[in-house]
């Protein structure tokens, strides 16, 4: 048995081919205001790096300047204390040596016009670089501007194209859209995975900020135990200790609280172990117990010290951790970016090459149609 076999429709690409009629004068618009603007990013790179490379000029320049005064100024004050030797001048005369003076006094001189004059080349240097740096501005202001209409016609072309594509039965446009789909979704990935790991690097350089200057306060006790006093301590350096040790615990709290956010930011980050900070007991006053009630506490801030020194360490390969996973993110997020604007480019090509192909075909049938007479009957 056989079926009839209807004839193939072309209906879609038919509305497709109208729909891109439809729209040739918007098109061609933006196509052309492209073609005038084509070269403003290749233009625009080249005048930052040239800004950048005016501007560190600059900064060495007027390193230079500051020099130049400085040795100037040097000059100056020597080349004046010779000319106004009146009683030196007298006593080379006198000693025979009138000569050996003029001779000193015409190159104090000397070195001092050569001081002058390197003074002046480099403020000149300065001026003309102030005054590149400002036309190089105001040029890079007109590129940027230039460079923005330019981004906003690309966006226009794309919405242009959407609209134009939308709903239309196109599998090589379909087939470049899913690729530019799973494209964007794994750069939203690694985006949000390029900021947390960013942020765990903030907490954690915070934690360890905070836990430097404890493991610091806590080593100068555990020094100034160390060291001791014979004699005991005397209620002034009691309080001062006891503030010392406060602090440091505080800091050392808060340290744990940040490595603890840390930890819920990412699993990656691992306990960095726990340490007390101990407090100083009220003393007795009575002087022969002044030192038998200090040798625990003294104890107790070696073993501080220890457990410290290990927590920071830990702290730190922890920070070294999250710089690396943090760099890894960023070089895979700027991978992920140039895949999604390689496939943006990519449907965009197709979309003008069809677009290209329906108005070159319907200006022939144009064309044609305007050179054959029409007659009416």
């Amino acid at each position: 048995m056989t079926f009839p076999i209807s004839p193939p429709s072309a209906t879609a690409g038919d509305r497709l081919s109208e729909r891109i009629l439809e729209n040739a004068s918007a098109y061609m618009r933006i196509q052309a205001s492209l073609a005038e603007l084509r070269h403003v990013p290749t233009v625009l790179q080249t005048q930052s790096q040239k800004l950048k490379t005016l501007e560190k000029e600059l900064s060495r320049t007027i390193a230079d300047v500051r020099q130049s005064d400085e040795a100037t100024r040097k000059q100056r004050e020597e080349h004046e204390q010779m000319r106004d030797a009146t009683a030196r001048k007298l006593a080379y005369k006198l000693a025979g040596k009138k000569e050996k003076f003029e001779e000193i006094a015409s190159k104090e001189e000397r070195d001092y016009v050569d001081a002058l004059n390197r003074q002046v080349v480099a403020r000149r240097r300065q001026e003309e670089l102030e005054m590149d740096i400002a036309k190089a501005k105001a040029e890079h202001n007109e590129l940027t501007g230039k460079m923005n209409s330019y981004d906003i016609l690309k966006d226009d072309l794309w919405n242009l194209c959407e609209s134009v594509f939308e709903g239309q039965n196109d599998p090589q446009d379909t087939e470049l859209k899913e690729q530019l789909f799973h494209a964007e979704v794994t750069q939203e990935l690694f985006t949000r995975q390029d900021a947390n790991d960013r942020h765990v690097v903030t907490i954690l350089q915070q934690a360890e900020d905070k836990m430097k200057v404890c493991h610091a306060k806590i080593m100068k006790e555990v020094f100034e135990q160390t060291r001791g006093d014979v004699y005991g301590s005397s209620a002034k350096s009691d309080k001062a200790k006891r503030n010392n040790l406060r602090e440091a615990r505080e800091l050392g709290d808060e340290a744990i609280t940040l490595v603890r956010a840390a930890q819920n930011a990412t699993a990656e980050v691992q306990d960095i172990g726990e340490f007390v900070v101990p407090q100083v007991s009220v003393r007795l006053e009575a002087f022969f117990l002044q030192t038998v009630f200090e040798i625990p506490f003294r104890s107790a801030m070696e073993e501080s010290g220890e457990q410290v020194i290990v927590a920071h360490k830990q702290l730190k390969e922890e920070l070294m951790g999250a710089l690396r996973r943090a760099e890894r993110s960023r070089a895979d997020l700027v991978v992920a970016i140039e895949v999604v604007n390689e496939c943006r480019a990519n449907v965009t090509a197709y979309r003008r090459g069809r677009f290209d192909s329906v108005l070159s075909h319907g200006l022939e049938k144009t064309s044609e149609s305007e050179a054959l007479p029409v007659y009416v009957s």
